[in-house]
């Protein structure tokens, strides 16, 4: 098994792989002309009932259903001035005839380059411009969508065909009445594509602003918004952006192989579910895996593609029911009842078992989503508000944490470093440097009379001395160096800093104070100062060293204390 490293850049350069073959599958399908249509377009509203079945004609393909119905010009005139059929198919080729004229066509024209199906297509025919007469026999002949070739492996028997609902009337009530059908599909899954929007926007803000990357919102945005794309291609609105064309149904056959990739993937960032086991990661590979198979089965024109399309379904079930295990496995493992997100998560899964199984046994397919998009919409947005709500928690702990830290590892009064700072340095660096010789200097530096000051001028006024020396220091040596040892004393560690320089700071640090004392007219500040450099041969440790520097100091101090008496 690789190392969670060379597993997610196998994975990306997979899914780097796959965007490159469904970009190609795209465009070729977009240069396919078989499911193209010679008529004119128009939408419609019901037809009334008077529809028959009739015999197909004797050069119609293997399975071919037929329905014939007869239309006067009264009837025409009489519904909203509209004479427009409108009929929704899926895998389905399609013939109309006006009294054994041939006048519309679909999927029997040119080469396909990719896809041996369409999926589902609006068809729209114009009847009055044609045939203006009294009466007249409209047929309509529904095809399966695959011909097989002679003594060919697959067959269409599977395939049962019933005809669809067909209606006509005005341009205007026919618009009204298909988007009113699809509006709430659609409109469900523009929310899902906007809850990750907000993901990302959000992810994007926090890089911009506090250059902080959110992968939990960004994981989840790319979930979300490919979560509704293949909501929207199964709603029907999809339809009319993109016609007659292969894309649609492949791009929902390749958002559906890919989601229990990016699901089992994204829940891992998140500890939702127990998703890192040898089963999820068999599905993970098994997903990306499926995406290529249909990115390659686009290719091959003797194979179906709903074939493809339900085997992808039949194994995204098998995911389902994957998920739903692990999920009330890890409540027995816990001895609880599943949180609300967990159970969402097994609801939904559930609503897409139905649809998958409403979808596969009947033989008139249409919506493959009727009921899960309401479940994973009610999961979506649960997820966005305990993402958002479990990043701001985040970040008031680890604010608080900083400033715990802050307070142990900087002094508060002077803004230098404390004394456990100070340890915690040293031994750092004594335990990853072996050759420590003349490398380490330390200056130590004591206020003599600070408790003179306090004494005679007040504590604030001995804070201000504090801070008026930790300043100087700071102006002389970088100020991750200084530490404030104690109460009046102050260190400088110094690391591969020639003693010279060092020696020429501490004199340079002695004027500015000689100055800054001429200013003064409460008194002096009398500043003692001594300079080491640690050695592994005068000095058996760095205790013995520091104990040695503070019993130079502070003789230093009490020399300055008697001058001042």
């Amino acid at each position: 098994m690789p190392s969670n490293m060379n597993f997610r850049r196998m994975r990306h350069i997979l899914l780097s792989l796959l965007t490159v073959c469904a970009v190609i599958v795209c465009v070729f399908a977009f240069f396919s002309r078989q499911w193209k249509t010679i008529s004119l377009f128009e939408k419609t509203v019901s037809l009334n009932p008077g529809w028959d079945m009739v015999n197909p004609g004797p050069t119609s393909p293997e399975g071919t259903v037929a329905v014939e119905r007869s239309f006067s010009l009264l009837e025409l005139q009489s519904a909203n001035g509209g004479t427009t059929l409108f009929f929704r198919t899926v895998n389905m080729r399609v013939v109309v005839r006006v009294n054994g004229n041939y006048l519309y066509s679909y999927g029997f024209l040119d080469k396909s380059y990719v896809g041996s199906e369409c999926g589902s297509a609006l068809h729209f025919v114009r009847l009055a411009h044609f045939y203006p007469g009294d009466n007249f026999t409209v047929n309509i002949e529904f095809s399966p969508a695959f011909q097989p070739k002679e003594n060919g492996f697959f067959k269409h028997g599977r395939q049962t065909l019933i005809t669809p609902e067909i209606y006509f009337g005005s341009k205007a009530a026919c618009m009204q009445k298909y988007i009113g059908g699809c509006i709430v599909p659609a409109l469900i899954s523009f929310i899902i594509i906007m809850l990750g929007c907000l993901y990302l926007l959000l992810t994007g803000t926090f890089w911009f602003v506090q250059k902080q990357y959110t992968r939990n919102f960004c994981y989840w945005g790319v979930f979300s918004i490919i979560v509704g794309i293949g909501f929207f291609l199964e709603s029907g609105f999809a339809d009319l952006l993109i016609p007659h064309v292969f894309i649609n149904y492949f791009a929902s056959t390749l958002i559906l192989a890919i989601l229990p990739d990016l699901f089992l993937m994204y829940v891992r960032t998140s500890k939702l579910v127990a998703s890192y086991t040898k089963m999820g990661t068999f599905f993970i590979w098994q997903s990306i895996a499926n995406a290529f198979m249909v990115c390659v089965c686009a290719f091959i024109p003797s194979l179906p593609f709903s074939y493809v399309r339900d085997y992808i379904i039949i194994t995204h079930a098998v995911y389902l029911f994957f998920v739903i295990a692990i999920i009330l496995n890890d409540c027995a493992v816990r001895g609880r009842m599943p949180n609300l997100p967990s159970a969402l998560i097994i609801l939904t899964s559930v609503a897409l078992l139905i649809d998958f199984t409403l979808y596969l046994f009947p033989p008139y397919r249409v919506d493959l989503f009727t009921f899960s998009r309401f479940f994973m919409l009610a999961y979506l947005i649960l997820r966005t508000v305990e993402v958002i709500s479990d990043f701001y928690s985040t970040q008031i702990l680890s604010a608080r944490e900083d400033m715990y830290r802050t307070v142990v590892v900087r002094d508060s009064l002077t803004n230098v470093m404390t004394r456990s700072a100070f340890w915690r340095f040293q031994k750092d660096f004594f335990a990853k440097n072996k050759t420590i010789n003349n490398r380490f200097t330390l200056v130590l530096c004591e206020i003599a009379n600070l408790r003179n000051i306090n004494d005679k001028e007040g504590f604030e006024e001995g804070d201000e001395v504090l801070k008026t020396v930790s300043q100087i220091l700071r102006l002389h040596f970088v100020q991750e160096n200084v530490y404030r040892l104690n109460g009046s004393c102050f260190g400088v560690v110094l690391i591969d800093i020639p003693y010279d320089v060092v020696t020429r700071n501490v004199e340079e640090i002695e004027k500015t104070m000689a100055d800054y004392n001429s200013t003064q007219d409460f008194g002096t500040i009398q500043l003692a100062i001594t300079v080491g450099m640690f050695n592994t041969v005068q000095d058996k440790s760095f205790d013995a060293f520091l104990s040695k520097m503070h019993q130079r100091l502070t003789e230093q101090s009490r020399s300055l204390l008697e001058k001042i008496k």
